[in-house]
């Protein structure tokens, strides 16, 4: 059970990190 916890956390974390990314990149091409 502990697993499936860290890898829904670590899904979770990548997904926050696109969704960063995709944010940062559209700030710098509307600059």
């Amino acid at each position: 059970m502990g697993k499936k916890i860290g890898f829904r956390m670590r899904t979770t974390a990548q997904l926050l990190i696109l969704i960063i990314v995709n944010v940062v990149w559209r700030t710098g091409e509307a600059t």
